[in-house]
């Protein structure tokens, strides 16, 4: 909902931004597909965004985060924050909700937003598209992070992260 109203008030705005790509979203009954579709019909953006199937391969995940300006990742709650990792590891500028673990995982590398503030979301995903080389040392730091993440988990961690490495290199 949070990302839904932040890209209709860019619109009303006349704020360009790119379109919005939902991966792992989690619509498992018809009612909340309903519930969806009708949101986005009613915000009158359905131009704007482009949901993927529950189930995506990891090449499609990667192609995914290859083909990204932003990664935004507005949880609520998470276990640890893999998505997070999984977009420092693919070298996406990182935007997470300011709220543990996310804030623990990302340890300063990431730009953070109140998940439950549209307006503070919106200006987040601005400075960094008006501001590229925040962007570029975003990537930078998110990735050193990464690594980091993978030194202290040692093969534990370093074994999935792996696969993503060498899916994106391809």
């Amino acid at each position: 909902r949070l990302l839904l109203t932040a890209l209709a008030e860019a619109k009303r705005r006349e704020i360009e931004l790119p379109p919005l790509v939902l991966a792992g979203l989690h619509l498992n009954s018809d009612r909340q597909r309903d519930e969806f579709a009708s949101m986005v019909a009613s915000l009158n953006i359905g131009d704007r965004v482009f949901a993927c199937p529950n189930a995506l391969t990891v090449e499609q995940l990667a192609g995914l985060y290859r083909s990204a300006k932003l990664f935004v990742f507005p949880s609520l709650f998470e276990g640890y924050g893999y998505p997070v990792v999984e977009a420092m590891s693919a070298r996406v500028p990182v935007l997470c909700s300011n709220l543990e673990p996310m804030l623990e995982v990302s340890a300063g590398q990431a730009t953070t937003f109140d998940p439950h503030d549209p307006e503070d979301l919106l200006r987040a995903v601005q400075r960094l598209l008006n501001h590229p080389e925040e962007c570029r040392d975003l990537v930078e730091r998110g990735y050193r992070r990464y690594l980091q993440l993978c030194e202290q988990t040692g093969n534990n961690g370093n074994s999935v992260f792996q696969i993503y490495e060498s899916v994106l290199r391809s």
